[in-house]
């Protein structure tokens, strides 16, 4: 095997970490933002 191989196969490896992740995060905001979107709004007179 080259070296160019390994090189290859470091940043494939590397892309799919990074898309995984991507993927986790974007699951993550929607889950969130589903649950936040349950929740009664922050009233006027509410102090923060």
């Amino acid at each position: 095997m080259s070296h160019a191989d390994y090189i290859f196969a470091a940043f494939a490896v590397a892309g799919f970490v990074v898309a995984i992740m991507l993927g986790r995060i974007l699951l993550d905001h929607r889950r969130l933002t589903s649950a936040l979107s349950k929740l009664p709004p922050r009233g006027d007179g509410d102090s923060a």
